[in-house]
């Protein structure tokens, strides 16, 4: 009888396969079946060896690439109707649009549920990209914010967060797959940013929800200065160097045997592709890990490690902003191959203590912000207000998105760190009021003010 695998206390998010579509479309379903069966065999190999991998997804290139070749002549198509019709064109019938559209009906086809489009920092987009968002199921795209961000491309971006929100329903799912970012390069298997660069073609990277560890470590830093504190000696460690070295020897143990894994898939791969050529099987390259410690929801929640730690009271109180970066040193420096943000990831409505606190009062974007200068990866699945139909309020609205949007960039330039910024803006929404999400991967908390 075969023994059962090993369980693990933490799961793998993502397999995230990096690829760059040819700019024939018609070539595009080959690419994905071969990464569709390439993404199921890694996720067979690793719940083999007792990893729970809750998805896999594909990221390609910066999405003004995929209209490389046919763009114009898809234009002057969609000019010639315009002129013969006398009005503007359908966005939905936009060629980016309708190959976002292929693209997804392709990779479900393949058993592939999320796809990320890379981003783009040209304005041409933006009125086109709420479209996008609603005219898919399961894409995600970015705009990529300039180093030298004027308010009025920041007011536009913000504009077209708003006007997701007002496109795709009252529930505000609809920025889950939209965000704007800063310094973000290729190669992050989290989505909204995940996107495929030069030399990223056929490469994979992993990602995922170990806050259980984060508790973990912390618990036995915080027993064993308590140990120290009893004993007659003064040759203890203080309590952040016994944090980071419970934490650096937590994930180490768990996530070398992860890369081990990752490894032999990679070599798997490798020795497939040089036997059966002829199969379609390809090499995929591993990237590496994202280290960066995203939440679950049944999982002890983040704000519960801070407070094991014992240097805080409360998350968010005082101490939160130096334990955010004890947190941020053991993950940059960890002895593995690494890719990605490899940051504190704050997401308020994916984590049960992030979303009680937001709905207490007892943290504000300000003071996430305020963290995102030493851990993190920025303003994460943040719930604010979002379109109430009334101009006025519409325009006020807008104007703090785009505020914040320059200071999130400013952070992200000045401190050369990569963030984001994924706002969910609920239509009819005030500060302090339930958020009523309705999603498996979310938990509610109350809308947040812009300006606190």
């Amino acid at each position: 009888m075969m023994a059962s695998p090993q369980q693990h206390p933490f799961r793998v998010r993502t397999i995230t396969a990096f690829l760059e579509l040819p700019k024939d479309c018609s070539r595009w379903e080959e690419q994905v079946q071969a990464v569709g069966a390439f993404l199921k065999l890694a996720q067979q190999h690793l719940e083999s060896l007792g990893y729970e991998v809750q998805t896999i997804r594909i990221a390609t290139q910066p999405f003004p690439l995929l209209l490389e070749g046919q763009q114009q002549q898809q234009q002057q198509q969609q000019q010639q109707q315009q002129q013969q019709q006398g009005s503007s064109a359908d966005p939905s019938s936009h060629p980016l649009v309708v190959n976002a559209q292929h693209l997804e009906s392709l990779a479900a086809a393949a058993g592939i549920p999320l796809v990320a489009l890379g981003s783009s920092s040209d304005p041409q987009y933006l009125q086109l990209l709420p479209h996008l968002i609603a005219a898919t199921k399961a894409t995600s795209c970015t705009f990529a914010l300039p180093q030298q961000l004027e308010l009025q491309l920041a007011r536009q971006v913000a504009a077209a967060i708003m006007q997701v929100a007002a496109l795709t329903g009252a529930g505000g799912m609809g920025n889950f797959r939209f965000g704007a970012s800063s310094n973000v390069q290729p190669g992050v298997p989290y989505f909204p940013v995940a996107a495929a660069g030069p030399g990223l073609h056929r490469s994979f990277a992993i990602a995922t929800e170990s806050d259980a560890l984060l508790h973990q470590a912390f618990t036995a830093a915080a027993a064993q200065c308590s140990s120290s504190s009893s004993s007659s000696s003064s040759s203890g460690s203080g309590i952040f160097e016994a944090a980071k070295q419970q934490l650096h020897n937590v994930l180490l143990q768990h996530w070398a045997p992860l890369q081990a894994a990752a490894l032999e898939i990679e070599a798997a791969a490798a020795a497939a592709a040089a036997v059966s050529q002829p199969s379609g099987a390809v090499r995929f390259r591993y990237l590496g890990l994202d280290s960066s410690l995203a939440p679950g929801l049944d999982t002890p929640p983040l704000t519960a490690a801070y407070e094991a730690l014992g240097c805080c009271r409360r998350f968010g109180g005082a101490g939160s902003l130096a334990v955010s970066s004890v947190i941020t040193k053991v993950l940059k420096g960890l002895p593995l191959r690494l890719t990605g943000y490899c940051g504190l990831m704050l997401a308020v409505c994916e984590d049960m203590g992030l979303a009680a606190a937001a709905a207490a009062g007892s943290i504000t974007i300000s003071q996430l912000l305020q963290y995102s200068a030493v851990c993190g990866c920025g303003l994460d699945t943040v719930p604010v207000p979002g379109p109430t139909g009334e101009a006025a309020a519409d325009g006020a609205i807008t104007n703090s998105i785009a505020a914040l949007l320059c200071d999130v960039n400013t952070l992200a330039y000045r401190l050369a760190k990569p963030l984001a910024c994924r706002l969910l803006p609920l239509p009819g929404k005030l500060p302090g009021q339930p958020t009523g999400f309705d999603h498996p991967y979310m938990v509610n908390s109350a809308v947040m003010d812009l300006d606190t």
